[in-house]
């Protein structure tokens, strides 16, 4: 008899819950793992001279940085500050956050109508409660 197997490329936010961070896990030529771990994302720059701010949603993360689908992106090369609101945990009484102020490395704008995207490349990162 075969048993279902999750995708180990895909951790999804409902995933998360027994705290499992090694499933989902992928490494690629940058030397880096990240997790498939869809949440929630707030943004902001500065673009010029005016702060602009966006909401996007990850595709997946890593301690070093994260890919964000997103309708608007920042121009490559910008500092941006991010709020990451992460899955509540059986037992918390508000989900964590995560703050990062981040580097823009690539952007991806799709001109065939698929989802835009950036990725970014956390410069400092804080774990604090929402």
């Amino acid at each position: 008899m075969q048993t279902h197997r999750p995708n180990p490329a895909f951790v999804s936010a409902r995933n998360i819950g027994a705290r499992d961070y090694s499933s989902g896990a992928r490494s690629d030529a940058r030397h880096t793992v990240r997790y498939g771990l869809e949440v929630d994302v707030l943004y902001t720059w500065t673009e010029r001279g005016a702060e602009c701010k966006s909401r996007g949603r990850t595709r997946d993360m890593s301690p070093k940085g994260a890919y964000v689908i997103a309708p608007v992106c920042p121009p490559h090369g910008a500092t941006i500050t991010m709020s990451f609101f992460m899955p509540m945990m059986q037992g918390e009484s508000q989900p964590p956050q995560v703050q990062a102020e981040s580097h823009v490395l690539r952007v991806h704008r799709n001109g065939t109508g698929g989802p835009a995207g950036f990725s970014v490349e956390h410069v400092r990162t804080m774990l604090c409660a929402s």
